[in-house]
């Protein structure tokens, strides 16, 4: 009975250090597979929020051309309006963009905030005599050009690899 048991023994504590053995690469494969799914969820979160961010930036694109026609036709009243509306907007954009594209971004969005700044002291005021359209008008392409390689940008991020 003595060999007996101890064999059994024996085959017992080799069981059990297979057992734990496998249990641990288990284990390991198991986390391995949970790093690369949220490495794979968070680059698809990237992508849906740079497709979004393109999406509004082609919008804030449509909205500052209407702030041209607005300022060709001095209805500051109806621009102050779109002004806020693409601030907002472009607010959501900010929030979403990479490190590598935000300076070029905020670059062009504090000169529209300020432009903002000077339209809306023209209407409060009343003193419409220091607003040139000609030259709102040209900095809003301006803005407009730095928004648009900010989108190209986007583009490129999310059809690469």
């Amino acid at each position: 009975m003595d060999i007996a048991s101890l064999v059994v023994g024996i085959l017992g504590l080799i069981v059990s250090l297979s057992g734990f053995t496998i249990a641990v690469r288990q284990i390991r494969r198991t986390r391995t597979a949970a790093e690369h799914a949220e490495e794979a969820a968070v680059k698809a979160r990237e992508v849906v929020l740079r497709g979004i961010s393109t999406a509004d930036l082609r919008q804030a694109h449509a909205m500052i051309n209407e702030l041209k026609r607005l300022h060709r036709i001095q209805d500051l009243d109806q621009a102050i309006e779109i002004y806020n509306q693409l601030t907002t907007l472009l607010q959501n954009v900010e929030s979403n963009l990479p490190e590598d594209i935000l300076t070029a971004f905020d670059d062009a969005y504090n000169q529209l905030a300020n432009m903002e700044e000077v339209v809306d002291m023209a209407v409060s005021t009343g003193d419409q005599s220091k607003f040139d359209a000609a030259t709102f008008n040209r900095n809003l392409s301006n803005i407009q050009r730095a928004f648009n390689r900010v989108r190209v940008t986007l583009e490129r991020q999310t059809s690469s690899p």
